[in-house]
């Protein structure tokens, strides 16, 4: 057995026909198996060769490709802007709609607010034994989880998983803006009692990327799959588990999740706005500094359920999207009719 294997993972060389192989010996066997195939020069353009356009060209494209294209689309329609160190905020120029995310400023008691902070962190820590298998098989993707509850299928619908991949990809670039200029410091680097179970990620903790790609992929999969709001509330319990399970492992405050929730909710709405051309993108603000703005104190926690009502009142009307997308032809409206062909 281990004979054939061998002589069948060798017909994977054939690959070097397409030019993926890049070694001098792969190189030097083209050359002369060219010379010994060729006996006359190259005459008249063989057959007739269609020259498409690039959005019907776009399918013979490597998905990463199509991905690049699509965050450039992305990115045309925001603008980052930070007025001071203390706050950084998000503008969806097409809709004039705005994400705003605070932190903590020195003049208004700092260390207090994460003191009370790490001692709900502390308070997490103790349901690690119970979470550890989850935490750990979410450091680099959990996507399996959602298939668990969605009928993803990912295997047999490329397209839908490429388009998830592209929110994911999208949602940690805009994440990583607010971390690195809001840089607040992670729950180890103020405490050596909170001891993390899994690395800590070396840029800032507010807000979590974990809880903005797990709610991003809460409404973008209930939104693009037939009835898929009949699995929005488990979805979003989902998002909220994976959010708190970092907690839980030492690397994030609560009010990372909090504020990575609310930028997963606005860039949600936005990719489907530019995908589809319809959908509101809602005002957002996150600043823990004021508390008539959160309607609570630094003390609190992040909460899934208490959370849930408000949050399915925010997004009834975007279930109701044209699931066909409209307007002129970009590629990010290229890969949602893509997926949603998957879904017939």
């Amino acid at each position: 057995m281990s004979t054939l294997m061998t002589g069948m993972t060798g017909m994977t060389g054939m690959t070097g026909m397409t030019g993926a192989d890049y070694s001098p010996l792969g190189a030097d066997a083209l050359i002369r198996s060219r010379d010994g195939l060729l006996d006359k020069p190259i005459g008249d353009i063989e057959g007739k060769p269609a020259y498409k356009s690039m959005y019907e060209a776009a399918a013979n494209w490597a998905p990463t490709i199509r991905q690049n294209f699509a965050l450039f689309e992305l990115t045309a329609g925001l603008t980052y802007e930070a007025s001071n160190q203390n706050s950084g905020k998000l503008t969806f120029t097409d809709k004039k709609s705005t994400l705003s995310i605070a932190r903590p400023v020195a003049n208004k008691d700092i260390d207090s607010v994460f003191l009370t902070q790490m001692k709900l962190t502390d308070n997490w820590a103790q349901l690690r034994s119970e979470r550890s298998s989850e935490i750990l098989s979410q450091v680099t993707s959990f996507i399996g989880y959602f298939s668990a509850i969605a009928p993803l299928q990912l295997e047999r619908r490329p397209k839908t998983y490429e388009l998830i991949d592209l929110a994911l990809t999208f949602g940690k670039m805009i994440c990583i803006q607010f971390k690195t200029h809001l840089a607040v410091p992670r729950p180890y680097e103020l405490s050596a009692q909170l001891q993390p179970i899994i690395p800590t990620p070396l840029h800032g903790s507010l807000p979590s990327s974990h809880a903005t790609e797990a709610f991003m992929c809460a409404k973008i999969i209930a939104t693009l799959i037939p009835g898929g709001h009949k699995y929005y509330e488990l979805l979003f319990r989902l998002a909220s588990r994976i959010a708190v399970n970092r907690t839980i492992a030492g690397v994030h405050y609560p009010i990372d999740s909090v504020a990575g929730m609310l930028l997963g909710q606005s860039l949600a709405e936005y990719l489907l706005n530019k995908m589809t051309g319809a959908g509101e993108i809602h005002n957002r603000i996150f600043d823990i500094s004021d508390a008539k703005q959160i309607g609570l104190g630094s003390d609190f926690d992040f909460d899934p359920h208490s959370l849930l009502t408000g949050e399915k009142t925010v997004t009834d009307a975007l279930f109701k999207v044209n699931r066909d997308s409209a307007g002129k032809v970009t590629m990010l409206n290229w890969i949602w009719n893509h997926a949603k062909e998957e879904w017939k």
